[in-house]
């Protein structure tokens, strides 16, 4: 309700065709979103989040967004945005194994 009386024809413009221009490939920590960062609008950015922003070539999940974000998509620009002291990331790199496939 607070958006609507916000933004009258916001929902409508989010049901409007998808043209991002934008891959984000961020954390899962909820605290901040893409948006929030970049000062954009949901669906100006088409984001992929997982532990630690890790891009691995066995994520399958990773991939698959990855090539619909290029070639279904038409992004023009990839992002991969992390933050300082991100545990996940301290744990993938104190032990190689931790996230292996």
């Amino acid at each position: 309700e607070a958006k609507k009386a916000e933004q009258p024809d916001f929902f409508e413009k989010l049901g409007a065709a998808h043209e991002p221009f934008i891959m984000w490939i961020g954390s899962s920590d909820s605290r901040i979103t893409a948006e929030t960062i970049t000062n954009t609008q949901p669906g100006e950015i088409f984001t992929h989040n997982n532990i630690g922003n890790l891009v691995m070539q066995a994520d399958p999940n990773l991939q698959g967004g990855l090539q619909y974000a290029v070639d279904v998509l038409g992004v023009e620009h990839i992002v991969v945005c992390g933050s300082y002291d991100d545990p996940a990331l301290a744990a993938a790199l104190d032990d190689p194994t931790t996230f292996s496939p």
